[in-house]
């Protein structure tokens, strides 16, 4: 599947579905949402009229949910940025792994 070029059909109201599915699944509140990322109501709002968020905060939300910022965008699922996410998941399990043995 070509990824690089899928994007005709990016729309704002769709990515805070995506991001509101998101808060649903991971069992994260609005407020912790807001206060961890710097997104404002105000923002989610405009989304969820239709407005497209910036790229750098498409980047901030799927690295915070950790999915692609692929998916957030188009809803699809792309081999290559799978790989990238699962990637990411797994150095951060690492991370957290390597916390855990130093303590001890």
């Amino acid at each position: 599947m070509n990824c690089k070029n899928d994007f005709s059909e990016v729309k704002g109201n769709a990515i805070y579905q995506r991001i509101h599915f998101l808060l649903k699944e991971t069992n994260i509140n609005t407020t912790k949402f807001y206060q961890e990322t710097g997104i404002t109501r105000q923002a989610l709002a405009r989304w969820k009229q239709g407005s497209l968020p910036s790229s750098d905060i498409v980047i901030i939300i799927s690295e915070y949910f950790h999915v692609s910022a692929y998916w957030l965008l188009t809803g699809k699922h792309c081999e290559q940025a799978d790989i990238q996410t699962y990637k990411q998941r797994f150095l951060l399990e690492l991370e957290k792994f390597k916390s855990v043995i130093e303590q001890l």
